[in-house]
């Protein structure tokens, strides 16, 4: 998520030149560019919105924790191939809004479900675990890759496919096992 969110803006700030060529200075590309992530952060809202309304009942209801647990991974890798394929700044804006929406209205509200049978210690270990190590090195990991691009799109996109292919998969077969694992 960290690299596509990159990519995004990267994608975005040179829209934002190429499309007011004639601009004022900084502070104005500033200005559009703050515009477009307004913008941004409104659909990413909106999305939330809905999902939190209107999917996650259902959602998990209808086929459990188990493959609920699966939906936002699954959603990743769709995302992640979707914009190695068409890397436009539109794919980028629908997809990472999707993707982050999809990461507080519906996949962490899902892995809380995962801890309502643990015991307080067990809870607290694997929560300390989860949102502090494991967050923070997969931010970290995607923030070296974003940083080893200089800034240039297409260099991220080549050097951060493959990593993020491969921890879309991995994060895939987790979800799988720990849903099975709330299952049984």
């Amino acid at each position: 998520v960290t690299i596509l969110d990159c990519q995004f803006k990267i994608l975005g700030a040179s829209a934002v030149i190429k499309r007011f060529p004639e601009s004022g200075g900084e502070t104005e590309y500033e200005d559009h560019f703050a515009i477009l992530l307004g913008h941004f952060g409104q659909v990413t809202n909106l999305f939330s919105f809905l999902v939190s309304m209107f999917g996650f009942s259902f959602i998990v209801k209808s086929v459990g924790v188990k493959f609920s647990l699966m939906v936002f991974p699954i959603i990743l890798f769709i995302g992640v191939i979707l914009t190695n394929l068409m890397s436009s700044l539109t794919v980028l804006f629908i997809t990472v809004s999707l993707i982050k929406a999809l990461i507080f209205s519906f996949h962490d509200p899902v892995k809380e479900l995962l801890y309502q049978p643990t015991s307080e210690p067990i809870k607290f270990k694997a929560k300390a675990w989860i949102d502090c190590l494991g967050a923070r090195f997969a931010k970290a990991l995607g923030s070296f890759i974003s940083y080893a691009s200089f800034g240039n799109a297409t260099v991220l996109r080549s050097i951060g496919e493959i990593p993020c292919i491969f921890v879309s998969i991995l994060v895939i077969v987790v979800a799988y096992l720990a849903g099975s694992e709330f299952q049984r």
